[in-house]
């Protein structure tokens, strides 16, 4: 039943963005990203382990850590540079995306937080040493590479 799997994968991408979309409204509003969503974020990657059983387990423990581990470094080395929920974030996603999705995803969204902080600096409603929710920019690389993330690859990468 090729169909059920369109369905289950369908049903898999939705739960996905409304995770991440509450986690973006979540952060922004209180710079927090809660364990619990994270959670939920992993346990669909486990889910995903079965539905998209093309990204394979080693890719998925490797995405796992391949964001996350260098970020948790940065936020040891400069404490109050990120919070432990991106990183924890990070590697939701990694297990879910494996790993060169979550790079892409990552790259997306310092992407994204670059273009916004350049955006309220040209505007004048912050400065350099202003701090803004990385979540939401984190979520939409996630978003974006969930779905588009093999067409990007196979645009950069022919």
């Amino acid at each position: 039943m090729p169909w059920l799997d369109t369905v289950l994968r369908l049903a898999l991408g939705l739960m996905v963005l409304v995770i991440l979309a509450v986690i973006s409204y979540r952060d922004a509003k209180t710079s927090e990203i809660p364990d619990a969503l994270n959670l939920a974020l992993l346990v669909l990657g486990v889910v995903a382990l079965i539905l998209v059983p093309e990204v394979g387990l080693r890719s998925r423990l490797i995405g796992l850590v391949a964001v996350s581990a260098p970020l948790l470094l940065l936020a040891l080395a400069k404490p109050d540079s990120l919070g432990g929920g991106d990183v924890k974030l990070m590697a939701a996603a990694g297990f879910l995306l494996g790993w060169q999705h979550v790079l892409l995803a990552a790259a997306l969204g310092i992407l994204f937080a670059g273009i916004y902080a350049l955006g309220l600096i040209a505007l004048k409603k912050a400065s350099l040493k202003e701090k803004f929710p990385f979540g939401p920019m984190l979520c939409t690389g996630i978003a974006i590479t969930y779905f588009f993330g093999s067409t990007i690859l196979t645009w950069l990468f022919p």
